[in-house]
């Protein structure tokens, strides 16, 4: 490790001294031990480092992982998880993030050219051994323990260069990293405040999904699952593939044919991963309408089969544009929008002259259960 450069500013610490969610800075304890974890024995004095000080740095690797004490709530990671689920990468106002291996992330603040690279560790033996070394009081070394469980520490992977820059990292520039993005609230004395520049991530990914959530037609609110089930919409309203095929694929992969008694609603189905046609079919519909697609679900029954009250199956039918053409899709397979008009399509699915009635979708998952009228006012599609 090289020396401290002298152009830092380093404070006396005095009383009252603490980060606000204006804060420019970032502080590190200036005699901060690394046989420690970064804790510091005399915290006397403190060093500070504005942001746009960091412009003036470049990112360089560190030879191997430096392991501190610096906390990370469990929350934090979580949504970091979220960000980065569907491909690896994730960007909000002011952060890009992308996952490289497991709790190991490429962290970016563009605005002040910092890019780093953390892994995001579970507490362990060597950090009980320095809470251990300090705490001698058992009630104080337990609170301070519970502190850190079930929560992260932060490891160094790569920071910024930004000390009489040499292409190689000193431990200063390593805690100064992790003060970034640690917790504003630290317990372990001798380990300063974080910055907290991740603690409201939560928040930004919320607005980031109500604000994708307008490019969407949201027709009624989901009671579970939004998030999944928005996600859902928002990667198909993304996909460049023909959509009855899109939607086809996608829901096929998460969800298996399964007779059910109980009629779910489509949020409900996506935790359940298996239903029946109509639970397929209102799936579809919920889907469709949010991608602003009009969108019927048709009961259909081939001509001469009539054995009862249900139908032997159910189709959602939609089209992308008005006076466009329809396409249908159905649990066993579906059509591209290529038909004139929709009343055409249950002859064309049953492949014989079809009786189908249009059901009322919303009424359906309102009631939990679906009207049906006698086959004599159903209406007939020939084939």
């Amino acid at each position: 490790m090289r020396p401290l450069a002298s152009v830092l500013f380093i404070l006396a610490l005095c009383s009252g001294a603490l980060l606000s969610g204006e804060e420019q800075s970032v502080r590190i304890y200036r005699h901060a031990d690394p046989e420690m974890l970064g804790r510091a024995p005399d915290r006397s004095s403190i060093i500070s480092v504005d942001l746009a000080d960091f412009t003036r740095g470049m990112p360089a690797g560190l030879q191997s992982p430096e392991p501190t004490a610096y906390l990370v709530e469990a929350g934090i990671i979580r949504n970091l998880e979220d960000m980065t689920k569907n491909s690896g990468k994730g960007e909000t106002q002011g952060l890009k993030v992308e996952r490289l291996g497991h709790l190991t992330y490429r962290v970016e603040f563009p605005h002040w050219n910092i890019e780093n690279v953390y892994r995001f560790d579970p507490p362990g033996p060597e950090l009980e051994s320095v809470i251990r070394d300090y705490y001698s009081n058992v009630y104080w070394r337990e609170i301070v323990s519970g502190e850190y469980a079930n929560n992260y520490t932060v490891t160094v992977i790569q920071a910024v260069d930004l000390l009489n820059p040499r292409g190689t990292i000193d431990y200063t520039e390593v805690l100064l990293a992790a003060a970034l993005v640690a917790s504003r609230e630290q317990p372990l004395w001798g380990i300063h405040d974080g910055l907290g520049l991740l603690d409201g991530l939560g928040y930004a990914l919320t607005e980031a999904e109500n604000e994708r959530a307008h490019e969407t037609h949201n027709y009624r609110e989901y009671l579970t699952n939004s998030r999944k089930m928005r996600e859902l919409v928002l990667r198909l309203l993304q996909s460049g593939t023909e959509l009855s095929s899109a939607v086809h694929s996608v829901v096929g992969s998460l969800i298996q044919f399964e007779k059910d008694e109980t009629l779910l609603l489509p949020e409900e189905l996506i935790e359940k991963g298996e239903g029946d046609c109509l639970e397929f079919a209102l799936f579809y519909y919920d889907i469709l309408r949010r991608l602003g697609c009009e969108t019927k679900i048709l009961a259909l029954e081939a001509e001469g089969d009539y054995e009862g009250d249900l139908p032997c199956d159910f189709v959602t039918v939609y089209r992308k544009e008005e006076f466009g053409p329809w396409g249908y899709i159905h649990y066993a397979g579906y059509g591209p929008a290529s038909f004139d008009t929709w009343e055409e399509i249950p002859g064309h699915i049953l492949r014989d002259s079809a009786y189908y009635y249009s059901i009322d979708p919303l009424e359906c998952m309102r009631e939990r259960s679906v009207y049906l009228p006698h086959r004599d006012i159903w209406s007939v599609s020939k084939y």
